[in-house]
């Protein structure tokens, strides 16, 4: 899989949680809780330009985005 296509992976398992973590915590309460706040927004914001992220390549060829 090419560096677009996790990308696009990646966006859509955001947009998944975006719209769904409030019910999901409504549904299971234990993950109410600041830590799992926490882990949630960073994953949200990773690779964001505020944030920022990281694409790797290979130094021998190159080739490839990661």
């Amino acid at each position: 899989m090419n560096f677009k296509g996790i990308k696009n992976k990646l966006k859509r398992f955001k947009a998944i949680l975006n719209n769904h973590w409030s019910a999901f915590v409504a549904k299971h309460a234990r993950y109410n809780s600041a830590y799992y706040q926490r882990e949630i927004k960073k994953m949200l914001d990773c690779g964001s330009e505020t944030t920022g992220f990281a694409v790797l390549q290979c130094l021998s060829c190159g080739q490839g985005q990661h």
